[in-house]
């Protein structure tokens, strides 16, 4: 484990250059996590990847069905 003290007007870009560094592409997505006093940036995992394209693919297909029922 590494610690780096940025100011706070530099964190996005160490960020950004932590992620290109680490092999995550612009248009992949990370996960965040928000703890007490932490904040947790890794790539999204795989398999939940995979679970959110299924999400909205459902949610796409769905969709106007979902807002019919919630009006009904």
């Amino acid at each position: 484990m590494a610690n780096l003290v940025v100011e706070r007007d530099n964190v996005l870009n160490v960020v950004q250059e932590w992620l290109a560094a680490t092999g995550v592409q612009k248009n992949e997505k990370v996960e965040v996590t928000f703890l007490h006093g932490e904040v947790i940036i890794r790539p999204q995992s795989e398999k939940r990847a995979e679970l959110d394209a299924w999400l909205d693919e459902a949610t796409r297909k769905y969709d106007s069905v979902l807002k019919r029922l919630a009006v009904s």
